[in-house]
C-alpha cells in the first residue's frame, strides 16, 4: 500500500468519513449507471454485489435516498441534516429489470431510469451497439471511412486494438451532424462485411413498454425521457432536437404510469437551444454528465436555466471511491482542484 492509498483508507474509515458529512449537507451526488452484470444475458457493467454493498452502506449510515424528482425545495419543505443521495440509470437496458431493480427494491431505494423511446417503439438498436456488434462480428482487420470530409482509417490485430478502434470510431461519429452519422451507420454492414440483424440480440435489448408498465406510479422506480434515438443533441437540426426532447417525453408520459418529467441529455451534451426548448415544456429539469454535486433544490424555479444543467457523478465500483463521493471528501477534492467551480453545487440555488 502506498502513501496515497493509506491516506484514502484512513479518510474513508467510518469514524473519519463521518466528519466530512457537513460538506454535503447542501449537496447531492446523483449517481449515473448504465449497465449491470447479468450472467445469463452476458452483459458487462456494475456487479450486483457492488451495488448491494453501496446501498447497504448508505442505509447503515442513515443517508436519505431520494428520487431525482424530489430535488426541489417546493417538494421537500422539511429541513434535514442527513445527507441525500440519488440514483439514475441511462438507456434502459434489460439488465436493469433483471438484475438492478431487485437490488434497489431490497434497500427500498428510489431510482430513475432514462429510456430511449424509439428503441422500445421499434425494438431496434441503440446506435453504438450496432457498432459494437459489427466490430465483434467482422472478419476484417481494418476500416476506412469518410467522416466529416476526412478519410479515417482504423486498424486492429487483436481484441485490445479492436476495442480501441471501435471506441475511436464511435467517438468520431459523435462529433458530426446526426444525419451524417446515420448515413454512415446505414452502410456499416457493407463497410465491415457483416450481417447486422434488424432486431438486436437480447444482450443489446432495451426494456419494452410492457416491462415499464409493470412499475407502478409512485413506486421506487420512475422513468424519464432520454430522447427518441439518442443523438448528440447539439449535432441535430433544430427540428430534430425539439422532436427528440418533446417527442420522447410525450411518448413516455402516454405509455408509462411511472413517468417523471426529468430529462437526461445523451452523453451529457446540450446547448442553449435545448434549454430554450425545455423552458417552453412541462419538463422540470434535465441532467448532464458533468462530474459535480447537485443542489438539494436543483429543480426549484429560482433559476430556470440552471435546472436544465444539473450534474451527476459517474458510478464507481471501487468502494472507497464511492465512500469519498457520498461522504463529501470528493467535494473537498473538487474544490481544491477546480476552486469555486468545483466546490459549488449546480442546479438552482437554494
Amino acid at each position: 500500500m502506498n502513501v496515497t492509498q493509506g491516506i484514502v483508507r484512513v479518510l474513508t474509515s467510518r469514524p473519519i468519513a463521518g466528519l466530512f458529512r457537513p460538506l454535503v449537507r447542501d449537496a447531492v451526488p446523483i449517481f449515473m449507471f448504465h449497465r449491470f452484470v447479468d450472467r445469463d444475458l452476458g452483459s458487462d457493467g456494475l456487479e450486483p454485489r457492488v451495488l448491494r454493498a453501496q446501498l447497504a452502506y448508505l442505509r447503515k449510515n442513515k443517508f436519505d435516498l431520494v428520487p431525482v424528482s424530489a430535488l426541489t425545495c417546493d417538494a421537500t419543505p422539511r429541513r434535514t441534516s442527513r445527507p441525500a443521495v440519488a440514483f439514475t440509470v441511462d438507456d434502459g437496458y434489460t439488465d436493469f429489470a433483471s438484475v438492478a431493480a431487485p437490488v434497489f427494491a431490497e434497500f427500498d431505494c428510489p431510482v430513475t431510469v432514462f429510456v430511449v423511446t424509439g428503441t422500445m417503439d421499434d425494438n431496434t438498436w441503440l446506435w453504438w451497439d450496432r457498432v459494437t456488434y459489427a466490430f465483434a462480428a467482422t472478419t476484417r482487420s481494418s476500416l476506412r471511412v469518410e467522416i466529416a470530409g476526412r478519410w479515417m482509417s482504423y486498424q486492429w490485430g487483436d481484441v485490445r486494438t479492436r476495442a480501441v478502434a471501435e471506441a475511436e470510431f464511435v467517438e468520431g461519429l459523435k462529433t458530426i451532424a446526426d444525419a451524417d452519422k446515420l448515413e454512415i451507420l446505414s452502410r456499416l454492414d457493407a463497410l465491415l462485411d457483416v450481417d447486422i440483424p434488424d432486431v438486436p440480440p437480447r444482450l443489446y435489448s432495451t426494456m419494452s413498454w410492457e416491462e415499464l408498465r409493470r412499475f407502478p406510479a409512485g413506486g421506487l422506480v420512475s422513468f424519464g425521457p432520454h430522447t427518441v434515438t439518442h443523438p448528440i443533441l447539439p449535432q441535430a437540426s433544430d427540428a430534430q432536437s425539439s422532436r427528440e426532447i418533446l417527442g420522447s417525453w410525450a411518448r413516455l408520459r402516454d405509455e408509462c404510469p411511472a413517468a417523471t418529467p426529468v430529462f437526461c441529455y445523451p452523453n451529457g451534451a446540450y446547448s442553449a437551444r435545448e434549454v430554450t426548448t425545455f423552458l417552453e415544456s412541462e419538463l422540470v429539469g434535465a441532467l448532464t454528465s458533468e462530474f459535480r454535486y447537485a443542489s438539494r433544490c436543483a429543480f426549484s424555479a429560482n433559476d430556470e436555466r440552471r435546472r436544465y444543467a444539473v450534474p451527476r457523478v459517474a458510478s464507481h465500483d471501487e468502494f472507497r471511491h464511492f465512500v469519498q463521493i457520498v461522504s463529501g471528501i470528493e467535494r473537498l477534492k473538487l474544490g481544491v482542484r477546480r476552486a469555486r467551480s468545483g466546490w459549488s453545487t449546480a442546479g438552482a440555488s437554494s
